[in-house]
């Protein structure tokens, strides 16, 4: 009887505002054994409570009955379940819900029948998820005997889907590759080690208090990390009241693993899957991220954000469970990082200090640079952990030393050996580790005590010069040199490279590639296989860098964090004085005698010039196949370094310049093979992951690159050399449009004084100006402002201020607004500041913005009119409510869509609730205007299930039917409803359409209903409409018939659907006739098909059969006599010149064969040379060229060269080179000659 009180319970909570986050809040339903129609055996259990009642009526201490009225509604066929079951499907309550009903198979004792069937138990719902139980009776179906029993077992696994699938958005929102891998990577703690911690007084006392801040703070190397990952395992979530979350920083990992943002979203991650109460706010958040038009794996997290979300949530778990937080290695973050964490921490604690939270931290750090502030739970680690270390010695020479735990002769001195070791390890783990594999060696060897004794006294005791005598005495001096390029590639790109990479990466180094070299495998210092490359990693560092598996790499880092702080730069510049490679001895003495940060700078530059080498390498170069292709085996297998050398080269560059070292020589580099930076452009567009406004785009200059990449060096030698700084790639940027969205703030300053103008809209109708405000940039904006950028200045987009606001830069709105913006300035897409943040869902920002002044405005040519209509677009239910209870008209005019109700049913985050909400103010259902004309044509034409499942579409329209609309409606974009619905190809909705009186032959804006189905391939519609009675040969006067739009859709099953059917072939004008169509698309199984039905050839001619492309069509009509240089009309083009505006070369190939003139003039395109370059196509330009087609000179002065030059086509160099080198040698152009009639 549950499954019916929860069906009663969300149907009263969809409708009552007081309850509706309980029914916004369910994922799924289970329903187990639930008599959704009853059951056939009630008779029994009424029979039953009779005697029960009779039997106990005298027994004073059953004070109640058994009640026999909970028993009859579930009786086979009761009203009462009926109107329940009615009641949850008009409402819809099932849509979006995810539901399963576990069904019985095995009577119950004394049961002549199943209590409740398979045909109650479920509801017969689409999408339902039916599980029988087999062996399982009513009872049995929901009483289990315990975790084991097979039963239990099912539903929990089916539960366990629900909230996988249920969660799974938001996990994939937090989460990165790399999460977790640190602490997993982290060397377990030795035997009986450890174990002091736990009788510390600062952790007893931290441990039994409620909240409380403890610091574990040590040397470098002292064994922090091991300690914090072992405290962390008694933690582990196991106990309902308690939730543990841990982030272990990684300097040697990648960008997420050493930066606040990957801490704040493993933080986040681990405390939605252990705190239910945490969970809406961060769904919340993310789901408001996600509506704003990103994809789950690629919102855009800001730190602050991520902070603000995650100590709000943290703070209301902390309030009902006791939450513990572990943050390891906290210097590897940074210093500034670092700092400002530390700031985070304390106010955290300090926060649940105030309200009695119940959240207690430990942070691992060293003492310096890291300043921890004051805290009562202190521990000093490398002053505790003495006896760990004796321990962790014994036992390693014990181990590891041939009969030294049976040789009781040396006693004494053993014991020298181990008390040396300990006490020069000064506490630090990290020196035992490196100095005990050469005592174990020499001991092996038969070295006496006092020699190891004597060696352990020459030992640096300091971890720099530990690993400085590892490079000196361990690696040999021929060796070196390779080990400097290893050691620069582990410490200084910009993620781990796995070992794939690196072995591409250093055979590519300026030493070992050679000119002409066609792949990576020729270098001479490329090793071939996998364990090699292990091997000669592990002899070139002396055990310093190591191979760590990471699924689905083997990755290569260094063994420490020490190690990477003692290299950069000391061990490098000692690399560079030791090498012996006599090719760089002049350029490493330079360096070693330069400043630490010119060493650093100089390593960066080699290391981008590897790249460079990598990327130029004759495979790579020459590779046909599409480069986004990601599959087993694919380029990104046969390529391993492509990927990461492609942005590898400008991060390294741009750290050598910030170094002082110049990087002019890029130019040449790619000056000296003009197709090389062409090729790389293609292989980065396709390989980036993130696409912003201003990403690199095809068509972009070196100068658009540098400025992305801020190579200020580049930059300026090309202005030196009268590069154009108006230069625009394929959306339109100049070069100063990427140096403002990056936030280049030098860069900007060199191209302003080069003259860039500011004020130039991109495709997107982005300026300079509002691309930095965007981005929160605050000196590039103040900048821009000293160059005379008007702070009010409206463009296409809106004004700087409505760019921040729609962005919720509430920081640089306030300096926007102290520097004299306007608040209530109108004007562009945003329309005003409450719009654009409302557009933007920035309660808080609009929250602001009114306490600044902000009134609410209607504005004309905004895309949504007025602020209400762009919150309701947005989905914002808080948002909405506030300008209502602010007394915002709900009719409002204006935008897009007309009116608010219109936007709310099309928008970008709807739902049943926001229309309800509006209808409840008074929303008018019957207004007209906006794209769709009416709220029913914009909610028919939302119902496209391309996108997923739209759960408001349904009960929104059944709600309007309820209400009354006009289901025949004029105007809108598609004309009415039903040709919304068509056109999305939603079955259910055009069947609602066409039950509530819809007119299935009623003309609209793109054809009649049939057609459009026909048009966007939607089957099942047009046998639905050919059932109900559609006109199938109505010809309108745009495409005509039903039968032309299925053949311009391309559908052959719908096609052969409609001449079934009785389609006409040869209606309306030639044309509209199919025939033509199909002529004209290049179909030439239509074109079979529909000349089989008695289609008229001459509908259609060899011109448009050229434009189509189809080979086979063209030679129907060449073999039918054709001829090949005859227009269809006097001023339209010749069948070569259209073949070659349409791009279609094999077309261009077999005219040519067939003696057409490639100096054909006149017509659309004046010759066939003019239409491949309009076309853009380089391969056909020189076709024509190779035949004789001739640069001629129209009468208006245009000729293919000159059309050329004006073009921004993708190719315009490439048919620019091809038409100079094909060129008269006396003329640049030729007279035109007469017509070719």
């Amino acid at each position: 009887m549950g499954g019916i009180v929860v069906k009663l319970a969300l149907t009263t909570a969809a409708s009552d505002p007081m309850y509706e986050n309980l029914y916004d809040s369910v994922y799924g339903i289970m329903f187990l054994g639930t008599p959704h129609g009853g059951s056939d055996e009630t008779e029994f259990a009424l029979t039953l409570t009779s005697i029960a009642n009779a039997t106990f009526s005298g027994v004073s201490r059953l004070s109640g009955r058994f009640r026999d009225e909970l028993v009859k509604p579930l009786q086979r066929g009761s009203a009462t379940l009926r109107n329940i079951q009615r009641n949850f499907l008009e409402k819809e309550i099932h849509l979006g819900i995810r539901i399963a009903s576990f069904c019985e198979d095995k009577k119950m004792r004394f049961m002549k029948n199943l209590v409740v069937d398979k045909g109650s138990a479920c509801m017969g719902v689409a999408g339902e998820e039916i599980y029988e139980m087999l062996g399982c009776d009513h009872r049995a179906v929901c009483r289990f005997t315990g975790p084991d029993d097979a039963g239990a077992k099912r539903v929990m696994g089916v539960l366990g889907l629900f909230a996988t699938a249920a969660n799974k958005p938001i996990l994939d929102a937090l989460a990165f590759p790399e999460m977790s891998t640190r602490r997993a990577q982290i060397r377990q703690p030795y035997q009986n080690t450890c174990r002091w911690l736990y009788h510390h007084e600062s952790y007893l006392t931290w441990q039994l208090s409620h909240r409380g801040l403890l610091w574990l703070k040590g040397k470098p190397g002292a064994g922090k990390s091991t300690l914090m990952a072992n405290l962390y395992k008694g933690y582990t979530p196991g106990r309902i009241r308690h939730v543990s979350l841990n982030f272990f920083f990684h300097g040697r990992g990648t960008a997420l693993q050493k930066t606040p943002i990957g801490m704040y979203r493993e933080l986040l991650h681990q405390l939605y899957t252990q705190a239910g109460s945490a969970r809406p706010i961060i769904r919340k958040v993310i789901e408001e991220k996600r509506s704003l038009g990103s994809a789950d794996d690629q919102l855009h997290w800001q730190e602050k954000e991520l902070a603000e979300l995650f100590s709000n949530a943290v703070q209301l778990v902390a309030k009902e469970k006791r939450v513990t937080m572990f943050v390891d290695a906290l210097d590897e973050a940074g210093s500034e990082a670092a700092r400002s964490l530390v700031q985070v921490f304390h106010a955290m604690h300090d926060r649940a200090m105030e309200d009695g939270s119940m959240l207690r931290l430990c942070i691992s750090c060293r003492d310096y640079p890291v300043v921890s502030g004051y805290s009562p739970f202190e521990v000093e680690v490398h002053k505790e952990n003495f006896n760990d270390i004796k321990l962790y010695v014994q036992g390693q020479l014990n181990q590891r030393v041939e009969g030294w735990a049976q040789d009781q002769q040396s006693i004494e001195d053993k014991q020298k050996v181990e008390k040396k070791i300990v006490r020069k390890s000064s506490g630090m783990f990290q020196w035992i580790r490196m100095v005990i594999p050469m005592v174990v060696d020499q001991l092996n060897n038969g070295e006496s005590i006092q020699m190891i004794l004597d060696h352990l006294d020459q030992v640096p005791s300091e971890l720099g010069h530990l690993y400085k005598d590892i490079l000196t005495n361990v690696i040999q001096a021929p060796n070196r040199s390779r080990t400097l390029l290893l050691m620069q590639w582990v410490a200084l790109a910009s993620r781990p490279l796995t070992l794939d990479e690196l072995r591409c990466a250093m055979a590519s180094d300026d030493l070992y590639v050679q000119p002409q070299q066609m792949s990576c495998n020729e270098g001479k210092q490329f090793v071939e296989t996998f364990s090699g490359m292990k091997s000669l990693v592990k002899g070139l560092s002396g055990g310093l860098v190591e191979v760590h598996y990471n699924e689905p790499f083997y990755t290569v880092q260094f063994i420490h964090q020490t190690v990477v702080d003692y290299l950069l730069p000391d061990g490098l510049k000692y690399l560079l004085a030791a090498t012996t490679d006599p090719s760089r001895l002049e350029v490493f003495a330079r360096l070693v005698s330069s400043s630490d940060s010119v060493i650093i700078g100089g390593s960066h530059q080699r290391l981008s010039r590897s790249c460079l080498n990598y990327l130029r390498l004759g495979d790579v170069i020459e590779e046909r196949q599409d480069w986004k292709i990601e599959e087993e085996g694919g380029l990104d297998v046969k390529y391993p370094f492509v990927r990461y050398a492609t942005d590898g080269w400008m991060f390294h560059a741009e750290k050598a310049e910030r170094q002082g070292i110049s990087q002019e020589a890029i130019v040449k580099f790619f000056e000296d093979a003009p197709d090389y930076f062409e090729k790389w452009l293609e292989i980065h567009r396709s390989m980036t992951a993130e696409m912003d406004e201003c990403s690199l785009r095809p068509g972009s200059t070196l100068l658009h690159v540098a400025s992305y990449s801020n190579l200020q060096s580049v930059a300026r030698l090309l202005l030196e050399r009268g590069e154009s700084t108006t230069s625009r790639d394929a959306g339109q940027n100049t070069p100063l449009h990427c140096a403002a969205r990056k936030g280049h703030g030098d860069m900007a300053k060199i191209l302003l004084r080069a003259k860039a103008p500011l004020g130039i809209e991109n495709i997107s109708y982005h300026t300079e100006f509002d691309l930095a405000a965007g981005a929160g940039h605050e000196d590039i904006i103040k900048l821009f402002l000293t160059e005379g950028c008007d702070i009010n200045q409206a463009t296409k987009v809106g004004t700087v201020l409505h760019v921040a606001a729609n962005r919720g830069k509430k920081k640089l709105v306030k300096i926007l607004l102290d520097l004299g913006a306007d608040v209530n300035v109108t004007g562009g897409y945003f329309g005003s500041s409450l719009e654009a943040a409302a557009s933007g869902s920035q309660l808080e920002m609009i929250e602001y913005l009114m306490s600044q002044g902000a009134v609410f405005t209607s504005t004309e040519d905004s895309m949504y009119g007025n602020p209400l209509q762009a919150a309701v677009y947005a989905g914002n239910m808080e948002i909405v409510k506030l300008f209502l209870s602010a007394g915002v008209s709900v009719n409002t005019l204006g935008g897009r869509y007309g009116n608010p109700l219109q936007a709310a049913v099309h928008g970008r985050n709807p739902s049943i609730e926001l229309v309800r909400l509006l209808i409840d103010h008074g929303a008018d259902f019957s207004a007209t205007g906006g794209e769709y004309g009416n709220v029913l044509q914009a909610a028919a034409a939302a119902s496209s299930l391309r996108f997923g499942e739209k759960p408001h579409i349904i009960p929104t329209i059944r709600l309007l039917l309820q209400l009354g609309i006009d289901v025949n409606m004029k105007g809108g974009y598609h004309g009415g409803a039903l040709h919304a619905a068509t056109h999305a190809g939603n079955e259910e909705v055009v069947k609602l359409l066409l039950d509530h009186g819809a007119v299935i032959n009623a003309g609209g804006e793109h054809g009649y209903p049939l057609s459009v189905a026909a048009k966007y391939r939607h089957k099942k519609l047009v046998e639905l409409l050919i059932r109900r009675g559609a006109d199938i040969n109505a010809v309108d006067s745009k495409q005509g018939t039903a039968l032309n739009y299925a053949v311009y859709g391309g559908d052959i099953h719908i096609v052969q659907l409609l001449l079934d059917n009785g389609a006409e072939i040869n209606l309306g004008q030639s044309k509209q006739r199919p025939l033509c169509t199909a002529v004209e698309f290049g179909r030439y199984d239509l074109f079979q098909l529909l000349l089989e039905h008695g289609a008229d050839p001459d509908a259609a001619s060899l011109v448009a059969a050229s434009g189509g492309g189809c080979v086979e069509i063209i030679q129907f009509y060449l073999d039918s006599g054709a001829d090949v240089d005859k227009r269809d009309s006097a001023d339209g083009p010749c069948a070569l010149q259209s073949a070659a505006f349409a791009g279609h070369s094999t077309a261009v190939r077999l005219l040519l064969d067939k003696r057409a003139d490639p100096n054909n003039q006149g017509g659309q395109w004046s010759n066939p040379l003019r239409a491949a370059v309009y076309s853009d196509n380089v391969a056909i330009v020189k076709m024509l060229l190779d035949a004789g087609a001739e640069n001629v000179e129209d009468a208006f002065g245009y000729s293919a060269l000159k059309s050329a030059r004006d073009s921004i086509g993708l190719n315009r160099n490439h048919i620019l080179k091809a038409l100079q080198a094909g060129r008269s040698t006396n003329s640049e152009v030729v007279r035109e000659s007469t017509p070719t009639q």
